[in-house]
């Protein structure tokens, strides 16, 4: 029976990747990144507008 448990325990011990670490810092984002996500904002919000436009009308 402690055959089995060190057989099981040298599997597990194969199985267990070592867990690669998360980087939780605030990425910089460029210039280009930021301008992309401000027309994107207005877009979407351009958009709801229309929608709420419409429905009114």
């Amino acid at each position: 029976m402690g055959n089995n448990h060190a057989q099981s325990q040298k599997l597990l011990e194969k199985k267990a990747a070592p867990a690669a670490e998360v980087d939780y810092a605030p990425k910089d984002h460029s210039l280009r990144d930021q301008i992309f996500f401000g027309v994107k904002l207005i877009a979407i919000g351009a958009g709801m507008l229309v929608l709420l436009w419409l429905i009114e009308w």
